[in-house]
């Protein structure tokens, strides 16, 4: 989400993300961890979809009709925003995913 403000008027661009640390983290890097997080999602969505693909596939789970028809599998998507605290210079990184409604 984008915030861009001109003469008092505010206009929102973009879908909303949620910003996200992690707190209880003792051998690795905040950032290292995040990466690790979203690496581990990307794959465990990949499998999600194989496994969605087969579930449709298969005779025995036919649905009659969309309200009967197997959930799917989904996994967040997210990103490792890095960035430079200006005044302390302290660097940071933040795990970022789609706001959920």
């Amino acid at each position: 989400l984008c915030l861009i403000k001109r003469r008092k008027l505010q206009k929102k661009t973009g879908k909303t993300m949620v910003a996200k640390t992690s707190i209880h983290i003792e051998k690795e890097t905040k950032e290292d961890f995040h990466e690790d997080f979203c690496r581990v999602q990307s794959v465990s969505q990949d499998l999600a979809e194989k496994f969605n693909d087969a579930v449709r596939k298969a005779p025995s789970l036919a649905a009659a009709d969309k309200a009967t028809r197997p959930p799917e599998l989904q996994f967040m998507l997210c990103h490792v925003y890095s960035y430079t605290n200006n005044v302390t210079k302290e660097e940071k990184a933040l795990l970022v995913e789609k706001k959920l409604p």
